[in-house]
Protein backbone atom coordinates (compact mmCIF):
# COMPACT_ATOMS: atom_id res chain seq x y z
CA UNK A 1 0.00 0.00 0.00
CA UNK A 2 1.24 3.18 -0.64
CA UNK A 3 1.91 5.91 1.94
CA UNK A 4 1.61 9.69 1.29
CA UNK A 5 3.68 12.23 3.59
CA UNK A 6 1.23 14.06 6.30
CA UNK A 7 1.98 17.54 4.48
CA UNK A 8 0.45 15.84 1.45
CA UNK A 9 -2.38 13.96 3.07
CA UNK A 10 -3.63 17.29 5.07
CA UNK A 11 -3.33 19.11 2.07
CA UNK A 12 -5.57 16.57 0.33
CA UNK A 13 -8.13 16.71 3.14
CA UNK A 14 -7.86 20.84 3.12
CA UNK A 15 -8.64 20.15 -0.94
CA UNK A 16 -11.57 18.27 -0.54
CA UNK A 17 -13.26 19.97 1.97
CA UNK A 18 -13.50 23.40 0.16
CA UNK A 19 -17.24 23.96 -0.73
CA UNK A 20 -16.36 24.40 -4.80
CA UNK A 21 -14.52 20.96 -4.57
CA UNK A 22 -17.72 19.38 -3.23
CA UNK A 23 -20.07 20.50 -5.37
CA UNK A 24 -17.66 19.64 -7.92
CA UNK A 25 -17.38 16.00 -6.50
CA UNK A 26 -21.53 16.08 -6.53
CA UNK A 27 -21.30 17.31 -10.00
CA UNK A 28 -19.58 14.41 -10.61
CA UNK A 29 -21.61 12.00 -9.13
CA UNK A 30 -24.79 13.18 -10.98
CA UNK A 31 -22.99 13.54 -14.71
CA UNK A 32 -22.63 9.50 -14.32
CA UNK A 33 -24.94 8.55 -16.81
CA UNK A 34 -23.80 11.40 -19.14
CA UNK A 35 -20.16 9.88 -18.75
CA UNK A 36 -21.24 6.36 -19.61
CA UNK A 37 -23.33 7.49 -22.28
CA UNK A 38 -19.75 9.47 -23.83
CA UNK A 39 -17.31 6.36 -22.60
CA UNK A 40 -19.91 4.40 -24.89
CA UNK A 41 -19.79 6.43 -27.50
CA UNK A 42 -16.22 6.40 -27.42
CA UNK A 43 -15.46 2.91 -27.21
CA UNK A 44 -17.59 2.24 -30.50
CA UNK A 45 -14.78 4.54 -32.09
CA UNK A 46 -12.14 2.18 -32.54
CA UNK A 47 -8.73 3.16 -31.92
CA UNK A 48 -6.12 0.61 -32.01
CA UNK A 49 -2.43 1.52 -31.45
CA UNK A 50 -1.44 3.76 -34.37
CA UNK A 51 -4.83 4.79 -35.61
CA UNK A 52 -6.26 6.65 -32.94
CA UNK A 53 -7.28 10.00 -35.29
CA UNK A 54 -10.99 9.29 -35.78
CA UNK A 55 -11.14 9.26 -32.03
CA UNK A 56 -9.09 11.83 -30.69
CA UNK A 57 -10.80 14.15 -33.47
CA UNK A 58 -14.09 13.48 -31.38
CA UNK A 59 -12.50 13.80 -27.84
CA UNK A 60 -10.69 17.25 -29.38
CA UNK A 61 -14.04 18.43 -30.39
CA UNK A 62 -15.48 17.27 -27.20
CA UNK A 63 -13.08 19.19 -24.98
CA UNK A 64 -13.71 22.27 -27.40
CA UNK A 65 -17.13 21.73 -26.69
CA UNK A 66 -16.36 22.29 -22.76
CA UNK A 67 -14.53 25.84 -23.32
CA UNK A 68 -11.05 24.37 -22.98
CA UNK A 69 -8.75 26.20 -24.89
CA UNK A 70 -5.64 25.65 -27.16
CA UNK A 71 -7.33 22.48 -28.05
CA UNK A 72 -5.06 20.43 -30.81
CA UNK A 73 -3.74 17.33 -31.71
CA UNK A 74 -0.08 17.46 -31.99
CA UNK A 75 2.23 15.73 -34.24
CA UNK A 76 2.25 12.67 -32.21
CA UNK A 77 -1.70 11.89 -32.46
CA UNK A 78 -1.91 13.46 -28.60
CA UNK A 79 -5.34 15.88 -27.76
CA UNK A 80 -3.68 18.43 -25.93
CA UNK A 81 -6.21 21.06 -24.46
CA UNK A 82 -5.98 23.95 -21.69
CA UNK A 83 -7.76 24.98 -18.97
CA UNK A 84 -6.42 28.18 -17.95
CA UNK A 85 -5.76 28.55 -14.35
CA UNK A 86 -4.84 32.18 -12.77
CA UNK A 87 -1.33 32.03 -13.63
CA UNK A 88 0.41 31.66 -9.61
CA UNK A 89 0.73 28.14 -9.56
CA UNK A 90 2.05 25.09 -11.56
CA UNK A 91 0.53 23.29 -14.36
CA UNK A 92 -0.90 19.83 -13.79
CA UNK A 93 -1.34 17.54 -16.77
CA UNK A 94 -4.01 14.63 -16.26
CA UNK A 95 -4.80 12.07 -18.91
CA UNK A 96 -6.10 9.23 -20.44
CA UNK A 97 -4.98 7.27 -23.44
CA UNK A 98 -6.77 7.18 -26.81
CA UNK A 99 -6.14 3.67 -27.90
CA UNK A 100 -6.51 -0.06 -27.48
CA UNK A 101 -5.20 -3.45 -27.81
CA UNK A 102 -8.20 -4.08 -29.72
CA UNK A 103 -8.12 -5.07 -33.44
CA UNK A 104 -10.88 -3.16 -35.76
CA UNK A 105 -13.69 -5.22 -36.21
CA UNK A 106 -13.51 -6.14 -32.44
CA UNK A 107 -16.09 -3.49 -31.12
CA UNK A 108 -19.46 -4.75 -32.20
CA UNK A 109 -21.24 -2.66 -29.99
CA UNK A 110 -21.78 -2.24 -26.46
CA UNK A 111 -24.09 -4.29 -24.33
CA UNK A 112 -25.62 -3.27 -20.68
CA UNK A 113 -26.31 -5.80 -18.59
CA UNK A 114 -26.60 -6.35 -14.92
CA UNK A 115 -25.16 -3.20 -13.73
CA UNK A 116 -22.07 -3.67 -15.97
CA UNK A 117 -20.70 -2.51 -19.65
CA UNK A 118 -19.79 -4.84 -21.91
CA UNK A 119 -17.12 -3.84 -25.35
CA UNK A 120 -13.89 -4.25 -26.24
CA UNK A 121 -11.95 -1.48 -24.58
CA UNK A 122 -14.36 -0.22 -22.24
CA UNK A 123 -12.16 0.54 -19.52
CA UNK A 124 -8.58 0.48 -20.92
CA UNK A 125 -9.24 3.15 -21.02
CA UNK A 126 -12.13 4.84 -22.76
CA UNK A 127 -13.69 5.12 -18.88
CA UNK A 128 -10.63 7.71 -18.44
CA UNK A 129 -11.29 9.87 -21.00
CA UNK A 130 -14.86 9.99 -20.39
CA UNK A 131 -14.12 11.10 -16.84
CA UNK A 132 -11.64 13.97 -17.97
CA UNK A 133 -14.68 14.98 -19.93
CA UNK A 134 -16.85 14.77 -16.40
CA UNK A 135 -14.01 16.21 -14.68
CA UNK A 136 -14.12 19.67 -16.74
CA UNK A 137 -17.80 20.20 -16.91
CA UNK A 138 -17.73 19.65 -12.87
CA UNK A 139 -14.85 22.36 -12.31
CA UNK A 140 -16.66 24.27 -15.11
CA UNK A 141 -20.10 24.18 -13.25
CA UNK A 142 -18.25 24.55 -9.89
CA UNK A 143 -16.45 27.32 -10.64
CA UNK A 144 -13.23 26.35 -9.67
CA UNK A 145 -10.41 28.60 -10.37
CA UNK A 146 -7.07 26.68 -9.75
CA UNK A 147 -3.81 28.53 -9.35
CA UNK A 148 -2.48 26.97 -12.28
CA UNK A 149 -3.20 25.45 -15.42
CA UNK A 150 -4.38 22.60 -15.40
CA UNK A 151 -3.88 20.34 -19.12
CA UNK A 152 -6.16 17.60 -20.42
CA UNK A 153 -4.84 15.31 -22.66
CA UNK A 154 -5.68 12.09 -24.51
CA UNK A 155 -2.39 10.26 -25.45
CA UNK A 156 -1.80 8.19 -27.99
CA UNK A 157 0.23 4.69 -28.78
CA UNK A 158 0.25 3.35 -24.96
CA UNK A 159 0.13 -0.28 -25.81
CA UNK A 160 3.30 0.78 -27.81
CA UNK A 161 6.58 2.57 -28.06
CA UNK A 162 4.51 5.51 -26.82
CA UNK A 163 4.36 9.19 -28.54
CA UNK A 164 4.92 12.09 -25.79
Amino acid sequence: MYQTSEQCAQQFKTMVGLPQVQKALQLIEQDQDRCIAEQCELVQIEAPTGHEEKRAAVFADKLRALGLEDVHIDRGGNVVALRRGKGKGPKVLIEGHLDTVFPFGSVKGVEQRDGFIYAPGIGDDTRALAMLLSLARAMNEAGIETAGDVVFVGTTREEGTGSL
